[in-house]
């Protein structure tokens, strides 16, 4: 089974409500309705890193585990409700979110992959446990990074918190 990272944009009016009331019922509706484009209470957008996010993470942080950083906040902001998938969902504020965007910021694209350290990776058993392989392909990580450069950009332009599960 795959573990991927789903991060979900939603109004600070949805992001009350969710913290206030964290069911998975109401994620799993928002994440629904936004992959069809359908339904009143949509979220505002959705990023899927796939199995990526936590290569990104480390990369970013050097750390498998949580880091309390703006670079580690694949893995931050506050879980909230019960289990999901793995371990409950984690929100992120807009204050957490344009500070999260920021750190990206500094971070170009080609910095960051120069960061990779594929032995590292594979060292601290970065998932999924494929560093060790010839054929790995680092464009996949450094496009997931890219991809959530931007889109936390869009994000944090816009306002807006962001809930985090990991399925």
């Amino acid at each position: 089974m795959s573990m991927v990272a789903v991060f979900v944009e939603v109004t600070n009016e949805q992001y009350r409500s969710f913290v206030a009331d964290p069911q998975p019922d109401t994620l799993i509706a928002w994440m629904e309705s936004e992959e069809d484009g359908q339904g009143d209470d949509a979220p505002v957008s959705m990023l899927d890193l796939d199995k990526d996010w936590h290569a990104v993470h480390f990369v970013l942080t050097g750390d498998v585990d949580t880091v309390d950083s703006p670079e580690g906040f694949i893995l931050g902001g506050e879980e909230v409700g019960e289990e999901f998938g793995y371990g409950p969902a984690r929100a992120m504020d807009a204050a957490q979110v344009a500070e999260a965007s920021r750190a990206l910021q500094a971070i170009s694209p080609e910095q960051f992959q120069a960061r990779i350290d594929l032995k590292a990776m594979a060292k601290n058993d970065v998932y999924p446990s494929v560093w060790d392989r010839d054929d790995i392909v680092l464009d996949g990580i450094v496009d997931a990074y890219t991809n959530l450069r931007s889109w936390l950009a869009g994000v944090a332009g816009r306002n807006n918190p962001v809930l985090l599960v990991l399925t």
